[in-house]
């Protein structure tokens, strides 16, 4: 979902070729980690505890928080009030 994200930004913002091709540099020095059951099992919890709560979240940011949380990492955002009525994630403000 990260990588998907990213890869949006230059065709919302008409980025140049040199551009592009800086992030996609940037980008392929990272794994892309794939839902598994496990994902999903966390992702359908996020869900329904943020319905629960009144703080409904995104699909998108549900699969990025259940991915951070299932490989027990910090999940680095600067949109903090997306995520910080997720039990036990880690959050780093960037």
């Amino acid at each position: 979902m990260t990588r998907a994200e990213l890869l949006s930004w230059p065709k919302r913002n008409a980025w140049g070729e040199t551009r592009i091709a800086q992030l996609q540099t940037r980008i392929d020095q990272f794994l892309t980690i794939y839902p598994d059951s496990r994902t999903c099992e966390i992702w359908s919890k996020i869900r329904f505890e943020s319905r629960r709560r009144g703080r409904q979240i995104d699909v998108a940011d549900a699969w990025i928080a259940a991915t951070a949380l299932q490989f027990d990492v910090p999940l680095i955002t600067r949109n903090i009030r997306h995520f910080d009525a997720i039990d036990n994630l880690e959050i780093i403000l960037l």
